[in-house]
């Protein structure tokens, strides 16, 4: 229960682009599939939950100092 409200509080409800609210469906698809392009701007919105932003950030840190 916990998990799907925590979902539905990190869901992206309109385009970061274009402000366009995204129709239910959308936002279901948006929350199985990390990728979906708005209607109304066609900006690519991609969608990172908070455990891929923080493995990005630490290897983006490990490409510059140079370590694999």
């Amino acid at each position: 229960m916990n998990d799907n409200k925590k979902n539905t509080e990190n869901s992206i409800t309109n385009c970061p682009h274009c402000n366009h609210k995204l129709s239910s469906w959308e936002q279901v698809l948006l929350s199985v599939d990390r990728f979906l392009m708005c209607r109304n701007c066609w900006y690519r919105i991609t969608y990172e939950d908070e455990a891929e932003k923080k493995e990005t950030k630490k290897t983006r840190k490990e490409r510059k100092s140079g370590k694999k």
